[in-house]
């Protein structure tokens, strides 16, 4: 038989087991200190999660942008015009919470529609990303064009690198794009 833990014998000779308050007092301690540990790092762990995948989504979507732009996917221009290339276009939705990641095919039918600073666009997919828990930069909005023709991209501004990172809750994970139309992997930061 296996015996108590802790026995006190009384005056009248019957014994009673059980544990003391303070060994109830360490357990129960040591029961939330693990659980807040586990908490904790979950949630660490999340949040590395969450800016990851919203940083690979966004990814993703450049480099369809630029495959759709290098191998002159077809898509719906008007048939006088032939699609010069693919547009990333970065916003806010309309009511502010979200953001919005578009593809849009650039339609034109020669050089010149090159240098149109607002040039025919066709939306081919998009995606929403909630902006209350990540911080994309750069600002939004912002447009990145990629074209067929020579293979470049267009970035905003003078810059020859265009760096977009995602974070959420401390965790930073980001890639490049630069003008000759390469995407960098994403990489945490």
């Amino acid at each position: 038989m296996a015996k108590h833990i802790l026995c006190q014998a009384h005056k009248t000779g019957v014994f009673q087991s059980g544990f003391t308050l303070i060994e109830l007092l360490v357990v129960i301690a040591v029961i939330v200190v693990l659980t807040g540990g586990g908490l904790a790092a979950y949630i660490r762990f999340s949040d590395r999660q969450s800016a990851e995948v919203l940083a690979r989504e966004i990814h993703n979507t450049f480099l369809s942008a630029r495959s759709k732009a290098r191998f002159k996917e077809r898509a719906n221009c008007a048939a006088a015009e032939g699609v010069i290339g693919f547009r990333v276009n970065a916003g806010v939705s309309a009511d502010g919470r979200s953001g919005v990641l578009r593809v849009l095919s650039i339609c034109g039918n020669d050089r010149v529609s090159y240098a149109n600073p607002d040039p025919v666009t066709h939306l081919v997919e998009s995606i929403e990303y909630n902006l209350s828990q990540q911080t994309v930069l750069p600002a939004l909005p912002f447009n990145v064009d990629f074209y067929s023709l020579y293979g470049g991209a267009k970035l905003p501004g003078s810059a020859d690198e265009m760096e977009i990172t995602v974070s959420h809750g401390g965790a930073t994970y980001g890639f490049t794009v630069d003008r000759g139309g390469d995407i960098s992997p994403v990489a945490k930061e």
